[in-house]
C-alpha cells in the first residue's frame, strides 16, 4: 500500500494545470484577473504555477505583494451581499476566535473537514502573547497586527503580520504574510514571508461588494507536492464564504478532484 505522503503528492503532480492567457491581476492594476464572479454563485479562482507565469513575474506593485521563486499564485474574484458598511467586514477578519472550526471540502478526506484548528489574536510577534479578537477601530490603516493561525496540515501554528492599507464604510485593502516560518517536523518548509496575500473588497453598490483575494505560496518541494490545487481553491473559497456569511459547507464543493 502507498504511504499517504505519496499518494497525495502523485496526485498534485497529476493534476493538469491549466494554460494561463493572463497573469493574476488585482483591480488596483487594472481590469480583474480572473474575472469578478457574480454575487450568488461561487467566486472565480484560478491557480497559476510558475512555468504559467510570464518570466519575472511579479504581482502589481499596488498589491502590496512579492511572489518567492516557485510560488503557486491563486486568485479569487467574487462579489458577496452585505448589508453593512466594510468596517463591519473588516471586523470579521478581526475575529479570530470565531474562525477556529472553520471547514472546507477536503478533496483528501473527500467530505467537509475541519480547516482552521487555532486562531488567535496576538500583542506582538511572539506566539505566546495572545489577546482578545481585534476590534474594528484597531484595525485601522497603517497598523501592523499579529495573529496566529493553524490550520489541518501536520505542521505547526504560525505567526502572520497583517497591515490594514486603506479602510473606510465603502471598502478595505488588507495585506498579510507570515512573520515566523512553517515548520513540518522540525523542518522549515516556509520562511518568513513565503506565504503572503492581499485582500481587497471594495462596495459596488447598495448591499454590494466586489471581492478580490491574491496569494502567494512558497512551499519547500516536497509539501508543495502534497498540495493540489483542488486544495488551495477550496481553501480559498471557504475563507470567501466566511467573510461573506455564507455557510461554509453549502453545496456544492468548489472542486472535488
Amino acid at each position: 500500500m502507498r504511504p499517504k505522503w505519496l499518494m497525495a503528492a502523485l496526485a498534485a503532480v497529476c493534476l493538469a494545470t491549466p494554460a494561463h492567457a493572463t497573469a493574476p491581476t488585482p483591480p488596483c492594476a487594472g481590469e480583474a484577473v480572473p474575472t469578478r464572479a457574480a454575487s450568488g454563485v461561487l467566486p472565480a479562482v484560478e491557480v497559476w504555477h510558475a512555468p504559467s507565469l510570464p518570466d519575472g513575474w511579479q504581482p502589481a506593485s499596488c498589491s502590496g505583494l512579492s511572489a518567492p521563486s516557485g510560488a503557486v499564485v491563486v486568485a479569487v474574484s467574487g462579489e458577496l451581499q452585505y448589508a453593512g458598511d466594510a468596517r463591519a467586514l473588516l471586523g470579521r477578519l478581526g475575529a479570530l476566535s470565531q474562525q477556529v472550526g472553520m471547514i472546507y471540502w477536503s478533496v483528501e478526506r473527500g467530505g467537509w473537514s475541519p480547516l482552521v484548528l487555532d486562531a488567535s489574536a496576538l500583542a506582538s510577534d511572539d506566539p505566546a502573547s495572545r489577546r482578545p479578537d481585534f476590534k474594528p477601530e484597531e484595525m485601522a490603516p497603517g497598523v501592523r497586527l499579529h495573529m496566529l493561525y493553524q490550520d489541518n496540515s501536520q505542521a505547526g501554528p504560525v505567526v502572520y503580520q497583517s497591515e490594514v492599507r486603506s479602510a473606510d464604510a465603502d471598502g478595505f485593502v488588507a495585506v498579510l504574510h507570515n512573520s515566523s516560518a512553517m515548520r513540518l517536523m522540525g523542518l522549515s518548509i516556509a520562511d518568513p514571508g513565503d506565504i503572503s496575500s492581499m485582500l481587497s473588497v471594495q462596495r459596488l453598490g447598495p448591499d454590494r461588494f466586489a471581492y478580490y483575494a491574491l496569494t502567494a505560496v512558497a512551499l519547500a518541494p516536497m509539501a508543495a507536492a502534497m498540495v493540489s490545487d483542488a486544495s488551495y481553491v477550496n481553501r480559498a473559497v471557504a475563507s470567501f464564504r466566511y467573510l461573506a456569511g455564507i455557510p461554509l459547507d453549502a453545496e456544492p464543493p468548489a472542486a472535488t478532484q
